[in-house]
């Protein structure tokens, strides 16, 4: 399964859903925006939120 995050007006705390798409069904990560996107502790969240994402392994 596909997954994205969508970065903007979001909550706090990354949350994950899924959308319905014509393509099929994708899994969503939904992040506010960061006052800097690409400083350390907004990448670490991506990261954190990316992992999540991922299907577990069993």
């Amino acid at each position: 399964m596909l997954g994205y995050i969508i970065y903007g007006d979001g909550p706090k705390r990354p949350e994950l859903g899924e959308r319905q798409l014509p393509g099929g069904a994708f899994v969503t990560l939904r992040m506010g925006q960061q006052a800097h996107p690409l400083g350390p502790l907004a990448l670490r969240r991506a990261r954190q939120g990316a992992r999540r994402m991922r299907p577990s392994q069993s």
